[in-house]
């Protein structure tokens, strides 16, 4: 058998790692070698990474550089797209390389035309593949994810081997001579790739074995493979300089590799190729509608947030990325991001009432430097679920279509690994018997979010006092609980004054269990917190709703300074709140065994000093003038028990 030598990578530990959140694999960083790990990274590649000529058409130099540094940079840096197969070769081999695996580059004759399954007449010598080695493993195998072949994984090398591709697709390696060889027998032999026409998605006529591409195992070096792209670039006979092709792989909710979305130089369409058949996902008409339909079906954005900034994120509430991040999403990594995050990062409003403007900006980039890059505070409801979307995106919880970034076509259909969007709720006001329901506006925002291979829906709200804390399945009559006993469920009911009877004015509404509450609320029995549809909203309206939070004067967080942070045990346990309320003159920390004092203030800079001690809050340096004019000052504390109805009406109550 024949044993690859180890080879030194040209990619640094920090780009691979950039590379692994890249394609929302990053704990593969610890994963050893093995068949089954790189059929993983692989796949995570190809449904990530598109293959596209496009810089070989829309540019001025008409130049695809597949230099591994300007590949990494275009791809994993900039985010700007795919390449062809030499550059998604020389990044994957530089990858696989710096995680153990051994491996060269190979280079392959397509065999071109259409016709009879017999038929070979193949093609220059210009496709570029890989051949790999596990250690340990003295198999060869062959990696290729630059062509529509749909081969998908590494496959042995072996007369006679015969392997699946996407969707059924069958593969069998044998021997022959290319030919027009001047050598024959097994002089002459080299490798071909063979497909059963009986499973091909193709119009090509008959039935049987046809030959895909020939090859032979002679290494090629980085010199040369820029060699040949230099050839791909510039030989204008070539298909790729003849037009543009774009092409990325898809997945199913379970993370099978299912089909591919391609856009090729004869169509006015990307289509969706599966063994089912073929659609057409999106159609243009002229250049800017094929432009648009690239970014849209090729290289849709996975994050607002980059992958820098998810390392930074994760090390801000104590999960750095090597050990928290799982390949396949679940119920349980989500629930623990969540118990960090709400752990770390305060509910709190103090930009709307300490500063000269009196606005709590909640553009995501803003959230990000505040919380994360300057450590200055929190954020309210709106800001706290842009934060966390954002970067469950970049954790490889990802979707097909974001309704925040493109039509929500079937926006509850799994189509990837995880969906989620933004919805909006109605809280019910905190004083007077359980059964009493006084919806205020439609002002606070929650997240409705699917798991792999979990076709419920589940809520999510972490910017606000309720305790929920956890993502809590959509079902009626579901019952959960909450932090330090608190319980609630899901029932369905209409507004109190909806224009809609029956089912088609319900909507969900959370309730607690008095019984288990903290605060107190008159009277046992279950309370309706809040409702809210399932309709999904955008991010322009989600601007448009912290607008209209910050400059409503009835509403809550405009009235008075909130501030909220989750606490754990030893243990890691969610076991209470520690709050700064409006009305109040201290820090409280309630629990399921009662409410303690841990930090008193009598003026406005003693405010500003427990915000700092408890929350790591940094107030400007003229935030007691700021705040001196507001009602939300610290003499509204004088106000004792009947602080809240003071600062609330029923119907005002946020």
């Amino acid at each position: 058998m024949v044993r690859i030598n180890p080879t030194p990578s040209y990619y640094s530990d920090e780009e691979l790692v950039a590379y692994l959140l890249h394609i929302g694999l990053p704990s593969a960083i610890n994963d050893k070698p093995s068949l089954d790990n790189a059929e993983t990274l692989i796949l995570h590649h190809m449904t990530t990474i598109p293959f596209d000529n496009t810089e070989m058409h829309y540019t001025a130099s008409g130049f695809l550089d597949t230099d591994p540094q300007v590949v990494y940079t275009r791809i994993v840096k900039e985010k700007k797209g795919g390449t062809h197969c030499h550059g998604h070769h020389c990044l994957l081999l530089g990858m696989l390389l710096k995680l153990g695996y051994r491996g060269y580059f190979m280079m392959a004759r397509m065999n071109g035309p259409r016709g009879p399954p017999e038929l070979v007449k193949l093609g220059n010598l210009d496709h570029q593949i890989l051949s790999i080695q596990i250690p340990g493993d003295e198999g060869m195998y062959l990696v290729d994810i630059g062509n529509a072949l749909g081969v998908a994984r590494p496959a042995r090398l072996a007369v006679g081997f015969e392997f699946e591709g996407i969707a059924g697709k069958k593969y069998r390696f044998a021997r022959a001579c290319h030919p027009d060889s001047p050598l024959s027998g097994e002089d002459g032999e080299e490798w071909a790739l063979m497909a059963n026409m009986e499973f091909d998605w193709k119009r090509v006529s008959g039935t049987g074995w046809r030959t895909v591409m020939q090859f032979s195992t002679q290494p090629y070096f980085l010199q040369d493979v820029m060699n040949f792209n230099w050839l791909v670039n510039h030989n204008p006979k070539g298909p790729l300089h003849k037009g543009i092709f774009a092409q990325l792989f898809t997945r199913n909710e379970d993370g099978a590799l299912v089909g591919q979305r391609n856009l090729f130089p004869w169509s006015r369409d990307v289509v969706l190729r599966t063994a089912a058949g073929l659609k057409v996902v999106q159609e243009f008409s002229d250049e800017e509608g094929r432009i648009a339909a690239l970014k849209d079906q090729i290289n849709p954005t996975p994050s607002y947030y980059n992958d820098e900034q998810l390392v930074a994120y994760l090390l801000h509430i104590g999960l750095p990325s090597e050990s928290v991040i799982n390949d396949k999403p679940s119920l349980d990594n989500a629930e623990t991001l969540i118990r960090h995050h709400i752990t770390t990062i305060p509910f709190e409003n103090t930009q709307m009432h300490y500063t000269a403007s009196g606005f709590l900006d909640t553009d995501p980039q803003i959230v990000y430097t505040r919380i994360i890059g300057e450590k200055k505070g929190g954020s309210h409801c709106h800001g706290l679920h842009f934060l966390l979307l954002g970067m469950m995106l970049k954790l490889g919880y990802r979707w097909a279509c974001s309704p925040i970034f493109s039509p929500p076509i079937e926006a509850l259909t799994l189509q990837s690994l995880f969906r989620g969007y933004f919805a909006m709720a109605r809280l019910n006001q905190l004083r007077g018997p359980p059964e009493l329901v006084n919806l205020g506006p439609l002002d606070h925002q929650v997240l409705v979010i699917q798991i792999p291979g979990d076709e419920n829906m589940y809520f999510v709200d972490i910017g606000y006092s309720v305790g929920v804390a956890r993502p809590a399945r959509l079902a009626v009559g579901h019952e959960f609980d909450g932090i330090a006993g608190k319980k609630y469920r899901f029932a369905r009911a209409c507004h109190p004054d909806s224009p809609l009877s029956g089912e088609e004015g319900e909507e969900w509404a959370l309730m607690a269990n008095m019984e288990f509450d903290w605060k107190p609320v008159g009277g046992p029995g279950w309370r309706t917190v809040m409702q809210f549809s399932t309709q999904p909203y955008f991010l322009k309206d989600l601007m448009n709703f912290n607008w209209m939070v910050n400059h409503d004067p009835k509403n809550g967080l405009h009235k008075g300074v909130f501030v909220q942070i989750y606490t754990r045990s030893a243990q890691g346990a969610l076991v209470g709140q520690k709050n700064i309320w409006p009305w109040s003159r201290d820090v409280t920390l309630r629990t399921a065994t009662g409410l303690e004092v841990v930090q008193g203030f009598t003026d406005e800079e003693g405010r500003i000093a427990a915000l700092k001690d408890q929350f790591g809050i940094e107030c400007p340096t003229d935030a007691t003038v700021c705040i001196s004019s507001r009602p939300s000052a610290v003499k509204v504390a004088e106000l004792g028990s009947a602080g809240f109805d003071a600062l609330f009406s029923p119907v005002e109550q946020k």
